[in-house]
């Protein structure tokens, strides 16, 4: 059984003929966490168990405000945020405060819909100024729960007199979604580090509530920030890829060509990386992917929702599904559109059916 911080792991292959054998690889997952500090733009992988909520802290800056954004993976989680209590809708049974006078935000989602705010710098600071260090937030997955739940927390921060398209820039992880939401003309940015120049990258925007998102791509050395990039791809500059057809988007950037646009960056030893601009031609709920082929980034499916791939003759996908605490089973469908696609699964084999 492979397992990461308590989470084992189910190995899922989809394929469309038999291939060759090759060896198991490690765990794609980052590490996962129940407690802990949240940087700007960089998506937290964290997890619940029934009733032991996760708690993060986020240091504030008082001329910003704050968004978050919660992307649940599996399970039911909602969002609580403080300035105060340490640790937001932490009940009796997780020793915690229960006085929700104390919360900025309380969460009203249901089952695995995401979950997101905006606070402005005024309801921190309130009419005196006096502005906390920093924010408090609460992760909660329901005591009645039958299982663990996990998900991804991303925090980032606008400036008070501008759009979104001054915020903090978010850094994609290979295989693992993210869900953001915009309003009409308003845009997010995104860096994804290339983990290998030589496979093809395909990135996904799929709309989830309404609305239409467009899709601008280009690619340049990766940074250790991305907020040091000054300028990103829009409709009418800089884009080497793109898709603003309505509804969602499915772009692939070929190796080669990555290469090529790259001028040489990701022979350097910081790797290349693709900057990416979501535009909200109108007012959207979306979910991004970054996706390469090997088995060292497999897509992790988020459940009860689908997971489309368009494959060639011999061609295979990959696939991670998280497996928590107290599951009693899983259940795997797969509805071929088109063509003959086989579903292998395993605990143990990162490529399973084929070796």
């Amino acid at each position: 059984l492979c397992s990461l911080s308590g989470v084992p792991l189910m190995r899922l292959l989809l394929f469309s003929t038999a291939l060759a054998g090759a060896a198991a690889q490690s765990s794609p997952f980052p590490s996962i966490n129940q407690t802990g500090t949240l940087e700007l733009g960089l998506p937290k992988l964290g997890f619940s168990e029934p009733g032991s909520p996760s708690f993060f802290t986020m240091p504030f800056n008082a001329s910003r405000q704050l968004q978050l954004y919660l992307t649940p993976l599996s399970g039911n989680v909602d969002l609580y945020v403080s300035a105060v209590d340490p640790k937001p809708k932490g009940d009796e049974w997780s020793g915690g405060s229960s006085d929700f006078s104390t919360h900025l935000y309380t969460s009203d989602k249901a089952g695995l819909e995401a979950d997101s705010v905006t606070i402005e710098a005024r309801a921190l600071c309130g009419d005196a100024g006096a502005c906390p260090e920093e924010v408090h937030v609460g992760v909660v997955s329901s005591p009645l729960a039958v299982a663990a739940a996990l998900f991804q927390l991303t925090a980032t921060q606008l400036d008070t007199d501008s759009s979104a398209s001054s915020g903090t820039a978010v850094t994609l992880s290979a295989g693992l979604p993210l869900d953001g939401s915009l309003a009409e003309t308003e845009e997010a940015h995104y860096m994804f580090v290339v983990p290998n120049a030589s496979d093809d990258t395909v990135l996904t925007l799929t709309v989830i509530t309404a609305g239409d998102p467009d899709l601008y791509v280009s690619v340049g050395p990766a940074l250790s920030d991305p907020a040091e990039q000054q300028v990103w791809p829009t409709a009418t500059s800089g884009a080497r890829w793109s898709g603003n057809a309505f509804g969602g988007e499915r772009l692939l950037v070929p190796a080669a060509e990555l290469r090529e646009e790259a001028a040489g960056s990701c022979e350097q030893p910081s790797g290349c990386a693709l900057f990416l601009s979501v535009v909200a031609y109108s007012q959207t709920g979306y979910e991004l992917l970054a996706e390469q082929k090997s088995a060292e980034h497999p897509t992790v499916l988020r459940a009860n929702r689908p997971a489309s791939k368009q494959l060639e003759a011999d061609g295979w996908a990959f696939f991670d599904y998280p497996v928590l605490a107290n599951a009693t089973g899983v259940l795997l469908t797969l509805t071929s559109l088109s063509g003959d696609a086989d579903l292998f699964a395993s605990w143990s084999q990162a490529r399973p059916g084929i070796g």
